[in-house]
Formats: structure tokens, sequence, C-alpha cells
């Protein structure tokens, strides 16, 4: 993916656009079937594969904080950081012209078993199974109705 538009650039920074590039290049499959994944479980792939992270908007300006300052904002509600990551993400995916999909429904998932903001998008099985394995570690039991268990998931 390259970026054509300037706006992710200017608003997340060269650093942030090449740790979604790495990132994505190692998750996708565009042999696998097309899922819809939410973007709470691309939320957890992300920090996985590239370490914590933070995103926030500040005065109307974007903020990314990495390794150790990312960890001082775990204080920050789990639904605000996912948020964050996706208006993120779309951005980016815009601004290399990527064409997508999002919906609020149930994504693949068996510890995820309520509607969900969502992507279609096509994930090596590994990394299904890490995300699954990570949730299957955080959650007593699948989070169902509005999902109120999530919200109390705890990154390391």
């Amino acid at each position: 993916m390259v970026l054509v538009g300037a706006t992710f650039k200017r608003s997340f920074g060269l650093e942030m656009a090449s740790r979604l590039a790495h990132w994505i290049s190692c998750i996708r499959a565009p042999g696998e079937p097309l899922r819809w994944i939410s973007y709470l479980q691309l939320f957890i792939s992300f920090h996985l594969r590239e370490g914590p992270f933070f995103v926030t908007k500040v005065d109307g300006k974007w903020k990314v904080e990495t390794g150790v300052l990312a960890h001082l904002t775990n204080h920050v509600r789990l639904g605000q950081r996912v948020k964050h990551f996706r208006l993120m993400l779309q951005q980016y995916l815009r601004d290399c012209l990527v064409n997508f999909c999002t919906a609020t429904v149930r994504p693949h998932s068996q510890w995820i078993s309520c509607f969900r903001g969502s992507i279609g998008v096509s994930l090596i099985p590994s990394e299904l199974v890490a995300i699954e394995e990570f949730l299957g570690t955080r959650l007593a039991v699948p989070a169902t109705g509005s999902g109120k268990s999530l919200d109390a998931l705890n990154l390391p």
C-alpha cells in the first residue's frame, strides 16, 4: 500500500504510516475468505504485533504515543482507544485509496458474540488464532449483549 493522500502523514506521521503498512502486510491473506473483523480485534492484533501505542485527539490535533508513554494510557477507556485506532486506520486506508466496507455486525469470533463496529478483511489464520487466544485469556465467557465485558479488557 502506498499513501497517496496527505492527510494521514500530516495527522499521524510517517512512523505510524510505516508501522501500519508493516502490520497490514503481516496479517493480510488475499487468498483467505473475507470476514467481518471488529476494530477491537484489529486493535488487539496491532498491539500484539507492533507493541504498545496510543492515539488520541487533543485540542483538534492527533497525538501518537508509543512504547513506555503508551503504557501510561491504560487508564483511558478501551472503547475510546479503539475508536481512535479505527479513525486512524480508516484514514490510512482512504489515503492509500483502498476500498473497504464497514458495518456493525457480529464479527468472526467465538469470544465476541455481540455487535461491534467491523471491517471486511481477509486475515491469515494464525492471526485470528492469536486474537482469539488473547481474548480467551482475558474473558471468562464470550461477550454478549452490549459487550460490556470487553470494556474491561486490559492490554499488556
